[in-house]
């Protein structure tokens, strides 16, 4: 009986830790774009045991096909095509954020994501 129950306390909390770790939705960042103006890039997510989906809508309009992307509940990493190469992306959820790094050949961004309610 003690067993039994040792088995659904740790059941429980793994399905309570995966359902809080998922990056799956709908992401966005601001931050300071050239002029002044308020720049906007989206994420959006899904995830599958630990394979990562979706598209990168950047500031100005372009939207990339998520690539070889992973989940591993603690670190998220995918690459997306970008003109030259690619770009490079790895972050990690902090409280209800997702904090991102970005690098191309060219360049290194910092951005942090905050989960875009689910439309009603």
């Amino acid at each position: 009986m003690k067993l039994l129950h040792g088995i659904g306390v740790v059941i429980g909390l793994v399905t309570s830790l995966t359902a809080a770790g998922d990056v799956a939705g709908t992401w966005r960042a601001e931050f300071p774009g050239p002029g002044g103006a308020t720049a906007v890039e989206t994420l959006t997510l899904a995830v599958k045991n630990a394979d990562v989906t979706g598209t990168l809508t950047n500031a100005v309009g372009g939207v990339g096909q998520i690539r070889d992307g992973k989940w591993d509940g603690a670190t998220l990493r995918f690459w997306v095509p970008w003109d030259p190469g690619k770009l490079e992306a790895s972050g990690r959820l902090v409280g209800p954020n997702l904090e991102m790094q970005f690098k191309t050949s060219q360049w290194t961004a910092a951005r942090v994501f905050k989960p875009v309610p689910p439309k009603k």
